[in-house]
């Protein structure tokens, strides 16, 4: 019994999934800080998406602030813990104003089809006002 398998299949299963040799393996270890959350320049992204997304950055800084006054960290790892506190509330908060716009949304189109309802309704009734006069 034998197994085909398609083109792409076969070209996964030669490959080892990454770098083979050493200068390979060292130039992919730096990726996350090139491409990742840690990539240089990333508060600059992080301040422009914010702003695309109609938030404020201060008031980002200023969360992240208050956090840091309220826990005083004493460690960089207790710093980063708190930077992880802001950045979940942040994500929290746009998280909750996304939830609330899908149910405004699905309110209005429920609204406009109940309206539209209600005129099939209205010119059903018309008509058949007129055709019994």
């Amino acid at each position: 019994m034998s197994v085909t398998l398609p083109q792409n299949g076969l070209q996964a299963m030669k490959s080892k999934g990454g770098p083979r040799t050493l200068a390979g393996k060292a130039r992919v270890s730096l990726n996350a800080l090139k491409h990742g959350h840690y990539a240089r320049g990333h508060v600059q992204v992080l301040s422009t998406s914010m702003t695309e997304l109609g938030e404020d950055p201060q008031e980002f800084a200023r969360l992240r602030q208050e956090l840091m006054n309220s826990f005083h960290p004493s460690s960089p790892a207790s710093a980063m813990l708190v930077d992880d506190i802001a950045s979940l509330r942040w994500q929290r908060r746009r998280l909750e104003r996304g939830q609330a716009a899908l149910i405004a949304r699905r309110v209005q189109q429920l609204e406009l089809k109940r309206q539209r309802r209600s005129l099939q309704v209205s010119q059903q009734t018309e008509e058949l006002v007129t055709v019994s006069e």
